[in-house]
């Protein structure tokens, strides 16, 4: 028996629970034209079809989500058969932004006229031509290779198999989509959208400090030319000075010895006193401006090796975080893959400005995925004091079993020690990076609690926070409450969840420091 539904066309085939390793992810239901277990007739008809998966479980995180769909898609079709398809396949098992959870509905429905559609509580993800990508999708649950036979059979109403729990009809038939739900895939966008515009605003601010960084290199290139023009002229002038000097001596010399007036001999002296002070104060000028310039490149230099050593640390950090995708593996996909970023002055990830080449894919993919896994890096050191920063890195996946080595780490320039005495200004400056790097990844891992958005709970909440010279926390203490307790505790679930921070600076005396965070929760 089928029953008729608000999907126009179609009758419900078949209903089971899809779980794996005894957790429950959804339950699912396949609509056809009429009843039908011929599973190759089920694909090769063109009529409308719609599968209906409604969340059951709690919570459905992107990661488990994609590793579930790319399982079953890979057991059940011929992947490396059709590139696009494959396209198609991987956006799919990437759109979650986020936690799915009990009362989401994905849908996946066909018709010849719009091909396939795919949506999230009734909100369009994507769409493609035909049915390939339908069937593609259908062959997880009636292909060759589905999650279990039971669900299969279910799916299909198979004569002789397990019927379909009561339970699990009434729970799928009774299921809706949470009010504060409803508008999920407009708030990723927005969020996208959002992001995009950071970004563009990133690059525009980077270009325009690349800008002023070659101009100021322009200056200091024509200040340097300048320099040595006038250390030329002034070398010239201390030779002049010199033998005027050692003229004036000779005259003092011989006014000397010829018995000249003692007002004759008085005025030679004093000339040649004149002309020697006159060298030694050129010589001085040119030992002072040799000094400058020489304080000036050391400063370039310490800035730019401050700045290559950073970038090394960031590339570092996201190498430990690059895993070869499986489906990349399986389909040989293997190269030399360049992505370039901006991260942000406390070490925030202002976004990917480009992968290449064009097509990498899943390579392209998993690179963006290890950035965004290895952010927040570490604050700019006190040497840097610019807004935001350009990192290009290279990753070579290669099918050969070797490890990616990182490129060696960049060398100090001969007197350049970033890592010396610094200043008081620069102690200050670099103790007050600390401070708000830890706010910033308090502020980063503070979630809105799902059950709070589904009540619409909002409100602010302030706490003290006192972190141990070690970086560890020693207390969280909430001295601003809402009314909602699920948002005062998630302030320090929120510090838990990040365990401890980087110690202290060597240099700090104090033994603790207390900060203060204030967040808002709103709708």
């Amino acid at each position: 028996m089928f029953t008729s539904l608000a999907y126009a066309q179609t009758y419900r085939n078949g209903v089971s629970a899809y779980d794996q390793l005894n957790k429950e992810y959804y339950i699912g239901a396949l609509y056809l034209p009429e009843q039908q277990q011929d599973r190759a007739q089920i694909l090769a008809d063109t009529r409308p079809q719609k599968m209906v998966l409604k969340v059951t479980a709690s919570r459905w995180s992107p990661r488990k989500f994609e590793q579930l769909w790319r399982q079953d898609l890979a057991l059940n079709n011929n992947l490396g058969a059709d590139a696009n398809l494959t396209n198609q396949l991987i956006e799919f098992t990437r759109f979650p932004k986020e936690n799915l959870t009990t009362g989401d509905e994905l849908v996946f429905s066909y018709t010849s006229k719009s091909g396939t559609e795919v949506l999230l509580n009734k909100e369009v993800i994507f769409q493609s031509q035909g049915k390939k990508l339908f069937n593609a999708l259908l062959r997880t649950w009636i292909g060759d290779v589905p999650n279990s036979q039971i669900f299969q059979s279910q799916i299909l109403s198979l004569e002789g198999s397990l019927a379909t729990a009561p339970d699990v009809i009434q729970r799928f038939e009774s299921s809706a989509i949470p009010v504060a739900r409803q508008q999920l895939v407009t708030n990723w966008k927005s969020v996208e959208t959002q992001a995009r515009l950071a970004l563009a605003k990133a690059e525009q601010e980077l270009k325009i400090q690349l800008q002023r960084e070659a101009e100021a290199e322009k200056k200091a290139e024509e200040a340097r030319k300048k320099a040595e023009a006038e250390k030329k002229q002034r070398e010239e002038e201390r030779k002049k000075a010199l033998a005027l000097a050692e003229q004036r001596k000779k005259e003092a010399e011989q006014a000397k010895s010829g018995n000249t007036d003692e007002q004759a001999v008085a005025a030679a002296l004093a000339a040649q006193k004149a002309a020697e002070e006159k060298a030694a104060a050129l010589a001085k000028a040119q030992k002072e401006q040799e000094e400058a310039q020489r304080q000036a490149e050391l400063a370039r230099l310490t800035k730019q090796y401050a700045q290559e050593l950073y970038q090394w640390g960031v590339v570092r950090d996201v190498y430990k975080r690059v895993s070869y995708p499986e489906w990349a593996r399986q389909f040989n996909q293997e190269g030399i893959v360049t992505i370039e970023f901006i991260v942000g002055n406390q070490g925030q990830l202002l976004g990917v400005t480009s992968i290449s080449p064009a097509d990498s894919g899943l390579l392209g993919q998993e690179l963006k995925d290890a950035v965004t896994r290895a952010a927040p890096f570490n604050a700019f050191p006190v040497q840097l004091n610019d807004k935001q920063l350009r990192v290009v890195l290279d990753y070579e996946f290669t099918l050969e079993e070797r490890v990616a080595q990182v490129p060696p780490e960049p060398k100090a320039p001969e007197g350049v020690d970033i890592n010396g005495e610094l200043t008081s200004v620069q102690k200050a400056v670099q103790w007050a990076k600390y401070k708000d790097q830890v706010i910033a990844q308090i502020e980063s891992s503070i979630e809105y609690p799902f059950w709070a958005k589904d009540l619409k709970q909002e409100g602010t909440v302030a706490a003290e926070i006192t972190v141990l010279a070690d970086g560890s926390v020693k207390s969280v203490k909430i001295t601003k409450r809402t009314r909602h307790s699920i948002l005062n505790q998630e302030v320090e679930l929120a510090v838990d969840r990040i365990g401890s921070f980087g110690a202290f600076p060597d240099w700090i005396e104090d033994q603790s420091i207390t900060l203060e965070i204030e967040h808002t929760f709103k709708l």
